[in-house]
């Protein structure tokens, strides 16, 4: 983690803009952080691919990961094909609740 907190705020700033993008083109499905574990994992993604080499290119325009800050690991998981509307639904709840 960058000690310089400029830094940080930057590469931060990047990283949420970096899943808004992904979520508006539909590669991101899912994202959050996670409580403290044993593994130190400090969130997740769900995309919306099954191939490993593209899922590495799309983290890759994600600055935490370019500059180390984060270290990914891929897994496939298989869930609910409604999850690819959470997208969907997210929009209009934050539409009302913005309004």
């Amino acid at each position: 983690m960058p000690a310089d907190s400029a830094r940080r705020s930057q590469l931060f700033r990047g990283h949420f803009a970096n899943m808004n993008q992904m979520a508006a083109e539909g590669k991101l499905v899912l994202a959050g952080p996670l409580e403290a574990n044993e593994m130190s994992y400090r969130g997740l993604f769900i995309l919306d691919t099954t191939d490993f080499e593209t899922a590495r290119t799309w983290l890759q325009n994600d600055p935490t990961i370019k500059e180390g800050v984060f270290d990914v690991e891929l897994f496939h998981w298989y869930g609910s094909a409604a999850l690819s509307e959470l997208q969907k639904i997210h929009q209009k709840i934050e539409k009302v609740q913005v309004n």
